[in-house]
């Protein structure tokens, strides 16, 4: 059976649903990423990189899992400043999040993962919300909320970097995935101002770019390494999840 969750028919997801897969929800968000790279750096390719983690899974460990489309939209109003941010209220975040998740278990699934693609994204209220929701109805299903490791994955592969957004970090990544959507001639290192993640901030009072690295640091080689390890770590959380370890 195909990966991609929208490749299959009908037929094909409730016999995915009766073989008790994995459906794996990545969601993501529209938002700048300085002068440089696309605004759909927290999605686009997301859905690629959870299907080769769940090929993966599938060649090592025998697991069953389907990636659905991926949710471009999600709360990103700390980026508002800048043009090209689309930031939704996390009420209707989680809303959307909730009723995709009730369609899954109406039509037969049992195991859910929501995937985020943006590090800033809390979603365990909605996955709280899906689990009261399915006891409730006595449709009992298990929502998880898989680790966004991104800042580990840096600290390894980029020791000492600050880097959040837009910098070193995700801009390797991008040269190595979609080298074509990085406007090189426009790389630049940013001007930073201090601030803390303690009090409320918004990036265009601390980053003249919208960035908050250096991407003229960045590389495809290293790209390619953290590309390597996010799918790998994906494959892992999905092992966790297949053993019951994961919570």
């Amino acid at each position: 059976m195909r990966t991609l969750y929208r490749e299959l028919t009908s037929e094909e997801i409730r016999e995915a649903a009766e073989q008790d897969y994995i459906a794996v929800l990545p969601t993501g968000c529209i938002e700048q990423h300085g002068p440089h790279l696309p605004v759909d750096v927290d999605f686009g390719g997301f859905e690629d990189m959870l299907a080769e983690a769940a090929e993966l899974a599938r060649e090592t460990h025998g697991l069953k899992i389907l990636v659905m489309p991926p949710i471009p939209y999600g709360p990103a109003n700390e980026h508002m400043g800048f043009p090209g941010t689309i930031s939704i209220s996390y009420q209707t975040y989680f809303r959307f999040l909730f009723e995709i998740a009730v369609s899954l278990i109406e039509h037969g699934f049992r195991r859910i993962a929501l995937a985020p693609g943006c590090g800033g994204h809390y979603l365990e209220p909605a996955a709280w919300e899906v689990r009261r929701w399915a006891a409730e109805e006595g449709k009992p299903a298990v929502v998880w909320v898989l680790s966004c490791n991104y800042c580990e994955i840096g600290e390894r592969l980029i020791p000492g970097t600050s880097d959040f957004h837009a910098g070193e970090f995700e801009t390797s990544l991008v040269l190595a995935t979609r080298e074509h959507l990085v406007r090189k001639e426009k790389i630049r290192r940013p001007k930073l101002a201090e601030f803390s993640f303690k009090s409320a901030w918004s990036m265009h009072e601390i980053s003249d770019t919208g960035a908050s690295g250096d991407p003229t640091k960045a590389t495809k080689e290293t790209g390619e390494q953290i590309y390597r390890s996010i799918i790998e770590f994906w494959c892992a959380q999905f092992k966790e999840i297949e053993e019951g370890e994961a919570e």
